[in-house]
C-alpha cells in the first residue's frame, strides 16, 4: 500500500519531491523520494524515484540533522574582521650577520 507523507517544494516551481511511504503487511516497509516535474499538458510526472529501506530512517534522520548543522554554521559564519596588520621585517631592520648583540652593563648594586 502506498500513501503520500508529505510533498516538498522543488529547485524550481515545475518541480516537487513527493516523500511516500510504501508497505506491505509483515514487511518493514520503504520509503519513496520521487522527483516530480510538471510538463503542459501533462501535468506532475515522475522524474527520478529513491528507494530506501524504511530500516534506515533513523540513520536518514541522523543524516539530514548532521547536513542541518553543517548548514547552520555556515550561515552563521561573521565575516573576518579587519585585523591588525603587522608589517613583514624589512633587511634594515634585521641584526647583520656577524653583528652580536652586546649585553647592556648592569649597574652597581642591581
Amino acid at each position: 500500500m502506498e500513501q503520500v507523507i508529505g510533498v516538498l517544494d522543488g529547485k524550481n516551481e515545475s518541480e516537487k519531491v513527493e516523500v511516500l511511504l510504501n508497505s506491505e503487511k509483515g514487511e518493514a516497509g520503504h520509503l519513496h523520494l520521487r522527483l516530480l516535474s510538471w510538463g503542459e499538458g501533462i501535468g506532475w510526472y515522475p522524474q527520478k524515484t529513491i528507494e530506501l529501506d524504511c530500516r534506515n530512517l533513523a540513520s536518514l534522520q541522523t543524516l539530514c540533522k548532521k547536513a542541518e548543522i553543517h548548514l547552520e554554521t555556515i550561515r552563521n559564519k561573521t565575516p573576518r574582521s579587519s585585523g591588525k596588520i603587522i608589517p613583514f621585517p624589512t633587511k634594515h631592520l634585521m641584526p647583520r650577520p656577524g653583528l652580536q648583540h652586546k649585553p647592556t652593563a648592569q649597574r652597581a648594586g642591581s
